[in-house]
């Protein structure tokens, strides 16, 4: 945790004391306001938290089976080049739709959208990977 910032005053009226944190009681010289020779350290540290969030929506026929309907929308961190961005997916089966935007929410510049019949999205995600090994084994 990086510290942020560092004082020293006197133990008894809180003046201002200009010495090193790590000085010894013997070698300190009194305070100028009071003449005590207690000291008070203040160390002040800081940090920054993010705060990402998603979230999914999965529903099933009744008898199991393939999701017939997956939402997701939220935060996902972009693995190429480590940036985070809003993403809203909408997988229909039902109505054979696939539908994707990914948006930098710096800039809310749209990235990537694609908004096509789900049977003709393929070689995508899981898919992609199945291709791949499909054609690593001819």
């Amino acid at each position: 945790m990086p510290e942020s910032g560092r004082s020293i005053e006197c133990g008894e009226c809180g003046f201002p004391i200009d010495e090193p944190v790590d000085s010894e009681a013997s070698k300190r010289r009194p305070c100028p306001n009071c003449g005590s020779l207690r000291r008070h350290v203040r160390l002040s540290y800081s940090e920054t938290l993010s705060l990402h969030e998603k979230s999914k929506i999965i529903a099933r026929p009744s008898g199991g089976g393939k999701p017939t309907y997956e939402a997701i929308e939220g935060d996902d961190l972009n693995r190429k080049n480590g940036v985070w961005m809003r993403l809203h997916r909408v997988i229909d089966r039902a109505k054979n739709r696939y539908h994707e935007r990914i948006i930098d929410p710096r800039t809310n510049t749209i990235i990537h959208e694609s908004d096509e019949p789900l049977d003709k999205h393929i070689g995508h995600g899981s898919d992609h990977r199945e291709q791949k090994e499909k054609s690593d084994d001819v």
